[in-house]
């Protein structure tokens, strides 16, 4: 929303592009970060075809126009950078096991299933039919 009002306002596409990047990679740069922590969480076709994708648009553009570039080069770089990241956290062993011996992950596991208790005891489970006597 903020991109378009910009684009309305200063009457150009160029500010509205840059929000939208800007935005985007927020939530990109913690992909690259989970994807080197947990290369197994991220899936190499995926980002793969993103990559490629990206690369057949920017060519599809046909003239060097770094506006109509921006966003396809911008997909382009950031998938490269998460197929780096899976790539370098597979080689330093930072590969996700299905042991959860992790503190961090049996805290989170502890958690959901605290949630899940409450609330199948709220909404009236048998197991708290059971212990109520209804």
């Amino acid at each position: 929303a903020v991109g378009v009002w910009l684009w309305a306002e200063m009457e150009t596409a160029a500010y509205a592009m840059f929000v939208t990047i800007s935005m985007s990679f927020m939530g990109g740069a913690m992909t690259i970060r989970k994807a080197f922590f947990d290369p197994r969480s991220e899936t190499v076709e995926t980002w793969l075809a993103f990559f490629v994708a990206s690369a057949l648009a920017a060519v599809a553009v046909g003239r060097l126009d770094w506006l109509l570039l921006a966003y396809p080069l911008y997909v382009m770089t950031l998938s490269g950078l998460i197929l780096l990241a899976i790539a370098a956290g597979r080689v330093r062993g930072h590969v996700h096991t299905d042991d959860d011996t992790t503190p961090e992950r049996q805290q989170l596991t502890m958690s959901i299933t605290s949630l899940e208790r409450a609330g199948l005891e709220r909404a009236g489970s048998p197991k708290s039919s059971v212990q109520t006597g209804s």
